[in-house]
């Protein structure tokens, strides 16, 4: 009888280990990972982004690891007149990696609550728009109701997404 017990809990566990597969299995998207790295001219503006960016990978828009840059690294770049070239230049120069491409967000503060992203790559796609700006509503991203959260978080999905295609060789 024990037998027969062990041996059903086998076959149930089996059965939800398929139907855990199955999606992924069925083509269902996967979350792209990236190297995000998060600079501001104040630790206040690049703490609460990080926060943004730590909330969007929990909740699966992205899988986070680990930046080859550091802060350091970047920060100067805060400071010159062309930060896109500046950046661009600094990841250019860490081997590529196609699973995990390095995003550096720079982060400045605006009114209170809201942030300016430009989010920048390699910058090896001469196709590519320049990066631009985009505007954040901390507060709504993170504790608003559903649609202005929603629509914040795509905001700063977008900005993402356009660092990866900047990164993307020609």
């Amino acid at each position: 009888m024990v037998r027969r017990s062990i041996s059903g809990w086998t076959a149930a566990l089996a059965g939800v280990s398929a139907l855990l597969v199955l999606p992924t299995a069925a083509g269902a998207m996967i979350p792209p990972s990236y190297k995000v790295l998060v600079v501001a001219p104040d630790a206040e503006t690049e703490a609460v982004s990080r926060a943004l960016v730590e909330a969007m990978s929990s909740l699966g828009a992205f899988f986070r690891q680990s930046p080859d840059l550091s802060r350091h690294d970047v920060r100067g770049c805060l400071t010159e007149a062309d930060l896109a070239a500046c950046i661009h230049d600094k990841v250019s120069k860490i081997p590529v990696d196609p699973r995990a491409r390095p995003i550096v967000i720079v982060a400045r503060p605006r009114d209170a609550g809201q942030v300016s992203w430009t989010c920048l790559g390699s910058g090896a796609n001469s196709k590519a728009p320049a990066a631009s700006p985009v505007d954040i509503d901390l507060r709504a991203a993170l504790f608003g109701e559903a649609t202005a959260r929603s629509a914040e978080r795509r905001k700063a999905m977008t900005c993402i997404y356009a660092a990866e295609v900047e990164s993307l060789a020609n």
